[in-house]
């Protein structure tokens, strides 16, 4: 009889544990699903305003545009980088750069990617390693993580 009972009592903490875990894991699944964002879109940035009040957002032009395709789960696209040169007293694009998303790997938050660029030879390339974080689905930031003195953009999907 008491054997019955230790058996009950067993079966009934590992069903309530089971249950327990079965839940525990549902939340931290919705949990790390709401941090997740779709990155694919087409998205603009421009330089940070300076300090002074000196130039308003409609008179910044965009510095870079990052298109993101996603097929199957795989990723790729483009960045545009304009050049921008201060022309009768406001700044404005007088060419661009335009380079392929070299190794695009996203974690829900962060897409992590490369581009080319002049290398410090002429006739040279480089790889420049850059960092999109996203902030909510249509804001992020955007920054050559091993370069402190770089600017990072802060970045809008377009619809």
């Amino acid at each position: 009889m008491r054997n019955r009972k230790n058996i009950r009592a067993a079966a009934s903490a590992i069903a309530l544990l089971a249950q327990f875990t079965f839940v525990s894991v549902n939340c931290l699944a919705s949990i790390s699903a709401e941090t997740q964002y779709k990155v694919a879109g087409r998205w603009l940035g421009k330089f940070p305003l300076p300090d002074d009040n000196s130039l308003t957002d409609a008179d910044n032009p965009v510095a870079v545009e990052l298109t993101i395709k996603e097929d199957a789960g795989k990723l790729s696209g483009t960045a545009v980088f304009y050049v921008i040169r201060n022309k009768d007293g406001k700044p404005q694009i007088v060419g661009k750069k335009e380079s392929e998303l070299i190794a695009p790997q996203f974690d829900g938050k962060s897409l992590m990617f490369s581009v080319k660029s002049k290398g410090a030879q002429p006739g040279t390339e480089a790889n420049i390693e850059m960092r999109m974080t996203l902030k909510s689905d249509t804001e992020a930031e955007l920054e050559s993580p091993h370069d402190s003195s770089a600017a990072v953009f802060q970045l809008k999907k377009m619809k």
